[in-house]
């Protein structure tokens, strides 16, 4: 009697596992077979002596290899389970975090000193009155004096009237500043403690941006180290602090503003901002350096 066996190839449908894992499956159904196969030597009387891969293909063909298939999915994922496992643990336990970055507490340009609304407001009011006069006696009622032959002394008078007021306005009131903003480096922004040193240790190369206001009244930055600025005694105390410009005007176009060297920060206005004992301090700083008495 020949029996004809057919070895059928082996690819079960294992749901949940890769494909790698599933190409994996027919060596591992070889090999269980066929150590289950090798554990009972004694063929069946009507079976002859076979090889294992026919072995494998006859408990397959007959149906009794479902069961150990499905055993051996179990035994594949858990592996694979157990090689990741293995891998995680090589890992180290305790990953390190990311660095996370300082919390800003201040912002990077810090407001050290203000003069005041009230002060800032009339002031920029007063420079626009004064070239509205300027222009009313000027352009209108000088020329109606000058075409209607009126006296030289009348004339000159009116025009006194318009010049006179813009250029005093002009002449003290132009240090006059408005506010001080002061630059700070990362490190100083991350608490109040590091604010205090950074401000108590204060190099000349420090930041500083004094704003004042120009010839309309419109705010104009002037940006400047702590080391260029100097106490000074000018106009009849109405300039108290100057630096050299000379080096900031070469810079500019010849169609540009002049740079501002002569300003006017009050003192007594440090407690109308949050920081203003960072403006207190700076002078501080700025007095020792240059020994000049007040």
């Amino acid at each position: 009697m020949t029996i004809q066996i057919r070895f059928i190839g082996i690819l079960p449908r294992c749901h949940g596992v890769s494909m790698a894992r599933t190409q994996a499956l027919p060596t591992m159904l070889l090999r269980s077979f066929s150590s289950q196969c090798s554990s009972n030597p004694t063929p069946h009387p009507s079976m002859p002596a076979l090889p294992s891969r026919l072995r494998l293909g006859l408990l397959w063909k007959s149906g009794s290899g479902h069961g150990i298939i499905r055993s051996v999915e179990r035994r594949a994922f858990s592996s694979a389970q157990a090689r990741e496992a293995a891998k995680g643990a090589s890992a180290p336990a305790t990953a390190s975090p990311a660095k996370q970055p300082a919390r800003l507490v201040y912002p990077q340009k810090m407001l050290i000193y203000h003069a005041g609304t009230g002060k800032t407001t009339f002031l920029a009011m007063l420079k626009l009155t004064t070239i509205f006069v300027f222009v009313f006696f000027t352009f209108l009622v000088a020329p109606s004096y000058i075409m209607a032959a009126a006296p030289l002394e009348t004339t000159a008078g009116i025009l006194l009237c318009g010049i006179v007021p813009i250029v005093y306005v002009t002449y003290s009131a132009s240090p006059f500043v408005t506010a001080v903003h002061l630059h700070l480096p990362p490190f100083a922004r991350t608490s109040a403690e590091m604010l205090r040193r950074f401000v108590a240790n204060a190099t000349p190369a420090t930041k500083l941006d004094i704003v004042s206001q120009s010839f309309i009244g419109k705010p104009r930055v002037s940006t400047m180290t702590v080391g260029e600025l100097k106490p000074c005694k000018k106009r009849w105390g109405m300039v108290n602090y100057e630096r050299d410009t000379a080096a900031a005007n070469e810079e500019r176009k010849w169609y540009h503003w002049r740079a501002i060297g002569n300003f006017n920060i009050q003192q007594g206005n440090e407690g109308k901002t949050k920081h203003g004992w960072v403006w207190t301090e700076i002078a501080r700083t700025i007095q020792k350096r240059n020994e000049v008495k007040f």
